[in-house]
């Protein structure tokens, strides 16, 4: 045996070894591209229903009660639905108040429907 360096056989085996390696951390790389592209979703999703919130926070009128609305193909992906309703429909609610809620609908790159409600309570003024 030469021991001057490695011999064909060792060197096969080697890269046999770090190939088994290398593709056992490929599932990793697959689950963190799908994790990107989900927590993107959420953060948009995030982002709309609280715009949609600030508004009607900050408006000086709400509209008439109880206001149902559904916009679609928000951003050519998001559906957007609009609940607003005070004690007229639900005598839990305390006077002056009014509950809002806003659910954001999409199918996500694997062709899952997903949805998130996102609830506040709004000061009639």
């Amino acid at each position: 045996m030469n021991d001057k360096g490695l011999s064909l056989l060792e060197t096969l085996v080697s890269m046999l070894i770090l190939s088994f390696g290398i593709l056992g951390m490929a599932p990793l790389f697959v689950l963190s591209i799908e994790s990107n592209s989900m927590s993107q979703d959420v953060m948009t999703v995030s982002n709309l229903a609280k715009e949609t919130i600030e508004f009607y926070q900050t408006s000086d009128s709400l509209p008439g009660l109880p206001y149902d609305q559904t916009e679609y193909a928000i951003d050519g992906t998001y559906d957007r639905q609009i609940l607003i309703w005070d004690n007229t429909t639900d005598t839990t609610i305390t006077d002056g108040l009014c509950h809002i809620q806003v659910t954001i609908t999409w199918t996500d790159n694997v062709g899952v429907s997903r949805s998130a409600p996102y609830k506040s309570i709004l000061d009639k003024g």
